[in-house]
């Protein structure tokens, strides 16, 4: 699990796709979108380097 914003702490299994654009968001497995906040957004693309 990761938090990406205040509102949201996610299950990185049921990440689908990150979205750069738009200030950055990501696509869940359900095909929700979901904000990654300016503080988390360097963290989670870290997480991702290394899935």
């Amino acid at each position: 699990f990761e938090r990406i914003h205040q509102s949201h702490l996610i299950n990185l299994s049921y990440l689908k796709s990150y979205i750069k654009k738009d200030g950055g968001y990501v696509v869940m497995a359900d095909n929700s979108n979901l904000p990654i906040s300016q503080r988390k957004k360097e963290r989670l693309q870290e997480l991702l380097k290394t899935i």
